[in-house]
């Protein structure tokens, strides 16, 4: 469930950052961090590095074959 509402808010707001993740879900950063990790690992987000933060998006593509 705690993922679930994770995709939702970084798929109305893409190119979010952990930090504004963290203050919305009212979680640490560090637990906001690793449940990220563990989505970017599983296919379900996409890590675009700009400047020194990470910006995280929806994987399209895996959206795309869920629809189906």
């Amino acid at each position: 469930p705690f993922h679930k509402r994770m995709l939702e808010i970084i798929q109305t707001n893409p190119g979010i950052v952990p930090k504004k993740l963290s203050v919305m879900l009212d979680r640490s950063q560090t637990d906001i961090s690793y449940h990220l990790s563990e989505l970017t690992r599983s296919g379900f987000l996409d890590k675009r590095k700009k400047g020194r933060h990470n910006h995280y998006y929806i994987n399209s593509e895996l959206l795309e074959l869920l629809s189906v």
